[in-house]
């Protein structure tokens, strides 16, 4: 398909989708259907679209001099550049502290904005059910704490979890994932993990795996959301 058509159709596409949204799950089915090597198990990132926007997809696929400001502007010019260009990925170690739910209530309007989610992986989510039943009672109450921030967030719509039974641990799971969709989609993890960040860094490293520079962040000692600054290019 040439430009200028693929451009027309997305305008349409996004014009008819900003109407009926909830029609949205049935062209994802079309291009499943077209595409097959878009499994179900990926977490349901979409190639084609970015929140929702087909015109977004094309024009996210350009370089944008954003990535280089996202460890240097203040939080919440840092969160409507994710919010419109990213896939952003919490994990569970951020999720339980209780900084965290300030952090999305102050993201919460920007996500709204741009018909943008957060993506919480299953495991995540699991890991924190599990944790429920810990002897230790500051384990018991961090898990408190994550999922009903992550059940609260829910109800404002601002994220969406994703996964299957069978989908491994989560060091594996997000290198994985990323090596997948870098090449389509800038992608940043939010971990207090460092040994976890860096495992998605790394994807930059090798020449095998191309794509958009993976991005990680974490909340600071005051509760800020903090894009880490890269070393690599």
């Amino acid at each position: 398909m040439n430009i200028p058509l693929y451009l027309a159709y997305g305008a349409l596409l996004d014009n008819y989708l900003g109407k009926h949204k909830q029609d949205m799950k049935a062209i994802q089915a079309v291009i499943r259907r077209n595409n097959p090597e878009i499994g179900e198990a990926d977490m349901n990132l979409e190639l084609n679209s970015v929140n929702g926007s087909f015109l977004q997809g094309w024009f996210a696929c350009f370089p944008s001099n954003d990535d280089k400001r996202l460890s240097e502007v203040p939080e919440y010019e840092c969160m409507q550049i994710l919010a419109r260009q990213y896939k952003v990925f919490l994990n569970h170690d951020t999720l339980q502290m209780l900084e965290c739910r300030e952090m999305l209530q102050r993201f919460t309007p920007v996500l709204q904005e741009f018909n943008s989610k957060i993506i919480v992986p299953q495991r995540s989510i699991e890991y924190l059910q599990n944790n429920l039943m810990s002897d230790e009672t500051e384990v018991r109450e961090a898990a408190k704490v994550g999922l009903d921030t992550c059940l609260n967030a829910k109800r404002e719509g601002i994220i969406s979890i994703h996964g299957e039974a069978t989908d491994g641990e989560l060091s594996v799971l997000y290198p994985a994932v990323f090596s997948r969709f870098k090449l389509e989609q800038r992608l940043l993890l939010i971990s207090q993990d460092e040994m976890l960040r860096n495992s998605v860094e790394k994807l930059d490293d090798t020449d095998d795996i191309q794509g958009f520079q993976v991005r990680t962040g974490r909340l600071d000692d005051q509760g800020t959301l903090r894009i880490l600054p890269s070393n690599r290019h």
